[in-house]
């Protein structure tokens, strides 16, 4: 864990313009409050804390720094108690973190009331408080607000390397644009899709992984890339079990104290690149239905990203891009963006101002025709965003009767609910041409079947499969049938249209195994997602490195189809780097590109067209 640094208060200070925190004699305890094992700490009273919240919502700037500082001082005094007091169980930390937000309710759900706290609790930890106390604050802080409320107090506190606000480009009133805003956005483009790997960051929250888990895959990526810098975003107890794991492999742990989140740092951030070099974490508006924590993502890279790491790659700056979008649905090959027409979605909705896609709207040509449209709106603002051409990976129906229409949209619609960089890889390949690889379930079930028992040992042991007498023959049938569902059947077409169409755009076309796994399978229960899981070998991540280009992903455990996918890239001049798989992230469906994000070297000199040395 990060030691405790004491320059924050006066970085904060200046930072967000909080007055001088004032010293206020806070009242002492009674006798009755204190006892044998040390005080018992309870928040104010209903009939305390009403009048103290309506008159911290109410008042006017001197009144307002007045009442802050007295908040201050007391937090002060009951955090010195409660340090006092030796051992501190979970419930006195609560019972703390709910006195020191005045109005627990209040502060979740009125971002003005929350604005007027925060510089409160900012100047509420006494100096010498221990840090294990400030952590379990922090933990508990952090379950309450977003990491952009509570920056300051984490700065102030010594939790984080810098301010957020000063990071900030492309702002509006000292907060992010919306999306709707009239902003000049700094000027700023994708890097080279296959510039070496500086850093690479990962999410490795202890609610999807133990730490034995996290620790043999961040080992086998440190073997696989000696020389990289590895980042990883975890939460108290898993920043404070990989401790030693992160010293002894060089890790670099970013506490996230009490926010949990996904295991899928890829899809809700990007980095691109400035004239000078520098590079600007560009966060999506659109907070993805039960991951809407993973847009505080990018914020904690650029508050803790190491002093080093941030000379390095910036200073490392951040804004909120002003159009929806979902990396796990965009792939980049370099030369131009490739999407489907379910990548942009979340837009096409908005431009609609519809709330679902209006497919009975289909069934006439003008339905399409408006449809399609809007399409090309999104896909031309993604342009300007990402400053590279968007091209789709399929075509768009544009001809034919209102029939013929209607049938291209059922095919479109059946990639939708899978991410497209699960589904496609584009690569330049040894021959100088480009290559696509594309999944293809009947390809995957041919493989399950002519796989022998002892072959599908290792798969059913990774993923928690039923495993014993005949399973291997259950779930050869398992897959034959989840293979026959309309889903698959509906997936299958739509990667037939897409093989098609790439190929007609220039690709030289390869398949790839792919499995859909059905989860009644899994031993293991959990909430979820979808019926079935995706195995296959295309959601990986691409590298110009010293030694030849490369491409690292998960391994399926399935030794026939790893070793088709080995070598399969290494006839297209790459070598495939397997490593162990994120259990949990695969069984929610999220490959190796979604579980992880790069910071790629860059001429610092601004021409992006050529790589930097490490």
């Amino acid at each position: 864990m990060r030691a405790r640094r004491t320059s924050g208060r006066a970085r904060v200070a200046q930072s967000i313009g909080l007055v001088a925190v004032l010293a206020a004699a806070a009242p002492a305890p009674s006798p009755a409050a204190v006892g044998a094992g040390g005080p018992t700490l309870a928040p104010p009273t209903e009939a305390e804390r009403d009048p103290l919240a309506a008159e911290l919502a109410a008042a006017g700037p001197g009144r307002l720094e007045e009442l802050q500082a007295r908040l201050a001082s007391a937090g002060k005094e009951r955090i010195g108690r409660l340090a006092a007091g030796g051992a501190r169980t979970d419930a006195e930390v609560a019972r703390l973190t709910e006195t020191l937000l005045v109005d627990a309710r209040r502060f979740r759900d009125d971002p003005a009331f929350r604005s007027r706290v925060v510089p409160a609790i900012a100047g509420a930890l006494p100096p010498d408080a221990p840090a294990v106390l400030r952590d379990r604050l922090l933990v508990e802080l952090s379950r309450r607000a977003d990491l952009l409320d509570l920056a300051p107090v984490e700065l102030a506190w010594g939790a984080a390397e810098r301010g957020l606000l000063d990071r900030l480009v492309g702002a509006t009133h000292g907060r992010p644009p919306a999306p709707g805003d009239s902003v000049r956005w700094p000027e700023m483009r994708l890097g080279p899709a296959e510039a070496p790997i500086g850093v690479s960051i990962y999410s490795l929250a202890s609610r999807f992984f133990d730490a034995a888990e996290a620790a043999e895959f961040l080992g086998a990526v440190r073997r696989s890339a000696p020389q990289r810098t590895l980042v990883v975003l975890a939460d108290h107890p898993q920043a404070s079990a990989l401790a030693e794991t992160a010293t002894r492999l060089g890790v670099q742990l970013v506490p996230t104290w009490g926010r949990t989140y996904s295991p899928w740092p890829r899809d809700p951030l990007s980095f691109l690149v400035r004239p000078d070099g520098s590079q600007v974490a560009i966060l999506r508006p659109n907070r993805q239905l039960g991951r809407e924590a993973d847009a505080d993502m990018g914020l904690e890279l650029v508050q803790d990203l190491p002093a080093e790491l941030d000379a390095r790659f910036g200073p490392l700056t951040w804004t909120v891009a002003p159009v929806p979008f979902h990396n796990g649905n965009l792939i980049d090959a370099g030369d131009a963006l490739w999407l489907s027409i379910h990548t942009l979605e979340p837009r096409i909705l908005e431009l609609l101002e519809v709330d679902r896609v209006p497919v009975e709207s289909f069934a006439r040509t003008s339905g399409v025709e408006r449809y399609v449209e809007v399409a090309r709106m999104a896909a031309g603002e993604i342009e300007r965003l990402f400053g590279k051409p968007a091209r789709f990976v399929h075509p768009l129906p544009v001809e034919g009767s209102a029939g013929e229409l209607a049938a291209a949209m059922r095919r479109l619609g059946g990639g939708a609910g899978f991410d497209l960089d699960s589904l496609v890889t584009l690569l330049p390949s040894a021959t100088g041409g480009p290559a696509a690889l594309v999944g293809d379930l009947g390809d995957g079930s041919e493989l399950i079947a002519a796989s022998p028992d002892a072959g599908l040992e290792p798969l059913s042991a990774a993923y928690g499969l039923a495993r014993g007498p005949g399973a291997a023959d259950a779930l050869r049938s398992a897959i034959d049938r989840s293979h026959r569902r309309p889903r698959a059947v509906g997936l299958t077409d739509f990667l037939e249209l897409v093989a098609a169409h790439l190929a007609a755009e220039g690709f030289a076309v390869h398949r790839l195994p792919l499995v859909l796994v059905p989860t009644t399978l899994l031993e293991r229960s959990g909430d979820y997602p979808d019926e079935d899981f995706l195995l296959g070998w295309n959601n990986v991540v691409l590298e110009a490195a010293a030694d030849g280009p490369r491409a690292e992903g998960f391994a399926v455990r399935l030794e026939r189809g790893d070793a088709r996918a080995r070598a399969l890239y290494a006839e297209l001049g790459y070598r495939l780097e397997l490593l162990p798989p994120l259990v949990e992230s695969v069984l929610r469906n999220g490959g190796y590109r979604c579980a992880s994000n790069h910071l790629r070297e860059t001429n610092r000199a601004g021409d992006l067209g050529h790589p930097g040395r490490h």
